[in-house]
């Protein structure tokens, strides 16, 4: 398994890859808490360091671009600092980013003595006419991708006029990473991603066992015309339900320490996209993208993934014991 993974990691260089969704700068400030403001019960952090990383869409595109991949981002970014270091600080690669005249969607994350202690966002959404105009570069644009990704954080970019184009254009290519509350918008993609709280959302009943999970994967595969479903659950790993596998694939996590979950979802769509346009199969994809994620979530920060990066966690993971299992689910 672990040398047809490598094997796969090497026919990702060069493929072409949209990826359309809400960009968004992710700032990190880290400090030493010592005392208590005297206007306030609250921690004075004197700033010891600032780092600036592509979140959102723009992280998915950092990660396909770090394992070779082509990759063109569209979206919106303010006319403002933060857009521009945004959309400056991004690796080169083709870009359909619409600069408009509201503010750039940023979080700012506060870290004192290690500790994660506050987040301040920041955003606005884009007028009607921005969304037009990005929706006639689209259609003006070439099309000869080999994946189209929507990364979608509800912010705006990827707009229903803009689903329906990706996927009456390229269908089953399609992948989505969305946390719309209603999935039904992307029926006849080829594969969505979400977590628990979002399928339990998108099918309106809880899931609370592993056996419901991997029934869940099922109702999601059939009511949207679905080539696969990744539903990811965090520590405890990622389920792929698949049309081409009759039984369920439980994919263990593999992280070997977890120090930011920031932008894991970025990897997992990123990775599991490439490897689809690769022509993996959806499983080899998705154990793929279960060990990229257990690389970035060990890094402090957003964290995107690279191809050397990527084959060492595949070394590393095969000296250890990372074995996917399947489960008989009757329909």
């Amino acid at each position: 398994m672990f040398t047809r993974l490598q094997g796969i990691v090497d026919q990702i260089a060069g493929k072409k890859v949209l990826v359309i969704g809400d960009l968004m700068l992710d700032t990190y400030i880290f400090g030493e808490a010592q005392r208590l403001s005297p206007e306030a019960p609250v921690p004075v952090v004197p700033v010891q360091k600032r780092l600036f990383c592509p979140g959102g869409a723009a992280n998915v595109a950092e990660n396909l671009l770090g394992l070779g991949a082509q990759v063109t981002l569209a979206g919106f970014a303010g006319v403002d600092a933060e857009g521009n270091r945004l959309v400056d600080g991004m690796m080169d690669s083709p870009k359909l980013v619409i600069r408009i005249d509201h503010a750039t969607t940023s979080k700012i994350r506060v870290i004192a003595n290690g500790q994660h202690v506050v987040r301040i966002d920041s955003e606005e959404w884009p007028d009607p006419g921005d969304i037009l105009v990005l929706g006639r570069t689209l259609e003006e644009a070439p099309r000869d991708f080999d994946r189209v990704i929507l990364s979608d954080y509800c912010k705006g970019a990827v707009s229903e006029h803009i689903i329906r184009w990706a996927i009456g254009l390229y269908g089953k290519y399609v992948s989505v990473d969305s946390k719309r509350q209603d999935l039904s918008v992307f029926a006849g993609c080829g594969i969505i991603t979400p977590n628990i709280k979002e399928a339990e959302r998108a099918l309106g009943y809880p899931i609370v066992t592993n056996e419901v999970a991997q029934y869940a994967g099922r109702d999601l595969l059939a009511q949207f015309n679905l080539n696969a479903v990744l539903l990811t659950r965090g520590k405890d790993g990622m389920i792929l339900t698949s049309r081409d596998c009759p039984n369920v694939v439980v994919i263990p996590a593999n992280a070997r320490s977890v120090f930011d979950v920031t932008g894991a979802g970025d990897t997992v769509i990123a990775v599991l996209s490439a490897a689809l346009a690769g022509q993996a199969s959806a499983l080899d994809a998705s154990i793929l993208a279960a060990i990229a994620a257990g690389v970035v979530v060990g890094e402090v920060g957003t964290s995107a993934i690279t191809r050397e990066g990527l084959l060492d966690a595949i070394k590393e993971t095969r000296r250890r014991e990372f074995r996917p299992y399947l489960v008989g689910v009757t329909p």
